[in-house]
């Protein structure tokens, strides 16, 4: 009976040993999915505000005075400097372009948001295209909307205006 003694304790230790390493794994996966959804969380947001940064851009399209959107979309002077035509547009996949004072439209309440728009073509009003508003052309724009808040989102749409 007593060299089973120590069997039983040995026994008892492997046991130990091995709830031990089960309850350290369990630990480092449930790191590892926090981890993972503060990712995921992130990208959302990140997604969300270049969602909003596109809507705020399609407003200031369609309540822009009409003379600001004929200007001619090369030159320096011009009222709405986030506003591109296809020939002059910025690099929209450099970092740099993005951030530089007159390239895009920052959003006031983040800093991180922000919006560019393109000219991209402008229709006679013989289109399928039904719009209410009167006007002698329709005329087609890229919106991109970019965010920078905890991951980084960007986000184009399509615009129409008829003026």
């Amino acid at each position: 009976m007593k060299k089973q003694d120590g069997a039983v304790t040995i026994i008892a230790i492997m046991i130990l040993a091995v709830l031990t390493l089960i309850a350290i794994s369990s630990f480092n996966t449930s790191k590892v999915e926090v981890f993972v959804f503060k990712n995921e969380h992130q990208n959302n947001m990140s997604f969300y505000q270049a969602e909003i940064a596109a809507k705020r851009a399609a407003f200031e399209l369609r309540t822009a005075l009409t003379t600001y959107l004929e200007q001619d979309l090369t030159s320096p002077s011009r009222k709405l400097k986030w506003l591109y035509n296809e020939n002059n547009l910025i690099d929209i996949y450099d970092k740099n372009a993005w951030l530089s004072a007159n390239a895009s439209k920052t959003m006031t309440t983040n800093p991180d948001n922000r919006f560019i728009a393109v000219h991209r073509q402008q229709n006679n009003t013989g289109s399928s295209l039904s719009m209410t508003n009167q006007g002698s052309k329709i005329h087609e724009y890229t919106i991109y909307a970019k965010s920078t808040k905890g991951g980084e989102a960007m986000i184009e749409i399509g615009f129409t205006k008829r003026f």
